[in-house]
């Protein structure tokens, strides 16, 4: 798997004539690494530590003195990256040190960066590409995470009784997250309606579930990312809600059926936007984002109305 993306990185660097590439978010640390670093190297969303890779092939991670050490630089270290240690003063993302140290280990030549870096070219769409298609190693994780996400969801949600609050089911979902060596990124539950007045001094997430409730949550294993939501209802579901529902699964099987290679993201949403129709929902599709593609970020991009992004084959949605 490493040595797939190191091709692609190569290949790229050697025809945008670039010397290296300096990356620094998330989604590409985890993706040239193979998540083999763990969560550990992610500090929030963007915030990393520093990676180069020259266009003869050579690797390093950048860090300040007296960090160079832990579990993490150790499986940096396995997969062909060289330390290169700098001043603690240097290390400080707004010194501006960063980006003369990486033309330093370069030689010389123009570099490329996936966060705005002065003197360097901002190639973070370029990077994005790069991480397609996935691998086959990458689409076995993805189908053990896309799995293990499934099954703690289903488990707690058949845990929901009546009186539970949003924030205890909130808990109980990244509990069951983290039980499966699975970091949560977002875990959020819905309940239908709340008990307490709108002037009441409790937090958010304490509304109550008295009828049904909806569940959504993303998470990250091995720096990719899957999303997905479910709802339950406590006995059966008022016929309004079903009708919703069955709304809601016709739409769903067209983004699923046309979602093929070569499909553009618009003629996709567009073939969205009669089935919404078709269902009496007809302006549903405006209200919110109806997804797109997903990989070591949650939206790689998103399908809006014309858009010429094609599906790829080995691409995740």
């Amino acid at each position: 798997e490493a040595a797939l993306k190191l091709a692609r990185v190569l290949d790229f660097l050697k025809r945008e004539q670039l010397a290296g590439v300096l990356i620094q978010t998330s989604a590409n640390a985890e993706w040239i690494t193979g998540g083999s670093c763990g969560e550990g190297i992610i500090i929030g969303e963007i915030a990393v530590i520093p990676l180069l890779i020259c266009a003869d092939g050579r690797k390093y991670f950048i860090t300040g003195q007296g960090k160079a050490s832990g579990l993490v630089h150790d499986d940096l270290r396995a997969i062909g990256f060289e330390l290169k240690e700098i001043s603690w003063y240097e290390d400080d993302p707004g010194s501006g040190c960063l980006g003369a140290i990486a033309q330093q280990l370069t030689g010389g030549g123009v570099l490329g960066s996936d966060k705005p870096s002065a003197g360097a070219r901002f190639v973070q769409d370029e990077m994005a590409a790069l991480r397609v298609p996935l691998t086959d190693t990458e689409m076995r994780k993805y189908r053990w995470l896309g799995k293990n996400c499934g099954e703690a969801m289903v488990s707690v949600c058949r845990l929901i009784q009546s009186g539970m609050t949003e924030r205890g089911l909130e808990a109980l979902l990244a509990d069951e997250l983290l039980r499966r060596a699975i970091q949560p990124i977002t875990v959020e539950v819905s309940a239908d309606a709340p008990v307490m007045p709108a002037s009441s001094a409790f937090p958010p997430g304490t509304n109550k579930v008295e009828k049904h409730a909806c569940a959504r949550i993303v998470a990250r294993r091995w720096g990719v990312v899957v999303e997905m939501t479910r709802a339950v209802s406590l006995g059966r579901a008022a016929d309004e809600l079903r009708r919703k529902m069955v709304a809601v699964a016709h739409v769903n099987a067209g983004f699923w059926a046309r979602t093929i290679p070569d499909a553009t993201a618009g003629a996709i949403l567009q073939g969205a936007i009669a089935d919404y129709a078709e269902v009496e929902f007809p302006d549903a599709w405006r209200r919110q984002p109806p997804g797109g593609a997903i990989g070591y970020r949650e939206r790689d991009w998103v399908a809006s109305p014309g858009s010429g992004r094609k599906v790829q084959a080995n691409q995740t949605f």
